[in-house]
């Protein structure tokens, strides 16, 4: 069984910053992976560990962050074999169809994959939109927000939560999953599979390896402004015979 968790490099939360014009300032941002990513790749690693034989690999998609060989260790340390990157300068033009086609191809180059996990959505954009798309194009099942999940006999069983129950459902592989956040918690490396994690392999392609028509990925990004901060009322509601001024007050500003 070969499984391929897929995650997204992002840039520090804390490290943006907002100009006055709203815009975003990421020329101090540090890179990370996803945390949201972490847990899909911690889900791969307990299916893949439950199956003899299996073999987990990472797979990635962005700029040249995606062999800085810091990031490279850290994921790499939470268990996987190997993994792929396909490196593209313009990554940053693509939106969630777009992260998909080259998943897909990728994968697809990759060869005989019977399960991709991803994660709820990625730690920039969040669309949730890329494993539906990506299952869609590669005509595997799918399903979104798993919980748990388990493989045996060609078969993989997940459960969600809904909104008045918990859903059990059996699917066919090869198929494509993704979690929720609060699926499994993300190992800690130690010292040693941060050590080991700088000799495993990462095979890294260039855009044009994988796909040869970049053009439907690019789309123009006209602005990313930060919402409009407002100041606070600063007004102070006292005892409970406040309670219908406080929600008047609350519906005005709504």
């Amino acid at each position: 069984m070969k499984i391929v968790a897929c995650y997204k490099l992002v840039p520090e939360d804390r490290d943006i910053n907002v100009n006055s014009d709203l815009t975003l300032d990421l020329s101090k941002a540090t890179w990370k992976v996803g945390d949201y990513d972490l847990t899909a790749i911690e889900m791969a690693m307990r299916i893949g560990e439950a199956q003899e034989g299996a073999e987990v690999v990472l797979l990635t998609y962005g700029g040249d962050v995606v062999t800085d060989q810091k990031l490279k260790k850290g994921v790499y340390a939470r268990g996987p074999q190997m993994g792929y990157a396909v490196r593209d300068n313009e990554a940053f033009c693509s939106d969630s169809f777009g992260t998909a086609r080259v998943l897909a191809a990728a994968i697809d180059k990759i060869g005989d994959v019977d399960l991709v996990v991803c994660g709820e959505g990625s730690g920039d954009i969040y669309s949730q939109q890329v494993a539906p798309i990506l299952a869609t194009l590669m005509k595997r099942p799918v399903v979104n927000a798993v919980k748990e999940a388990s493989a045996e006999g060609g078969q993989l069983t997940v459960k969600r939560d809904l909104e008045d129950a918990v859903e059990v459902a059996t699917l066919p592989l090869p198929a494509v999953v993704s979690t929720t956040s609060e699926a499994c918690k993300p190992r800690i490396p130690g010292m040693k599979d941060i050590l080991a994690a700088g000799k495993k392999e990462q095979v890294v392609w260039e855009i044009g390896e994988v796909l040869s028509d970049q053009s439907a990925l690019r789309k123009e990004v006209v602005n990313t402004l930060s919402p409009a901060q407002k100041e606070r009322a600063r007004t102070i509601f006292e005892g409970i015979d406040s309670l219908d001024s406080f929600v008047d007050a609350l519906r005005k500003v709504m």
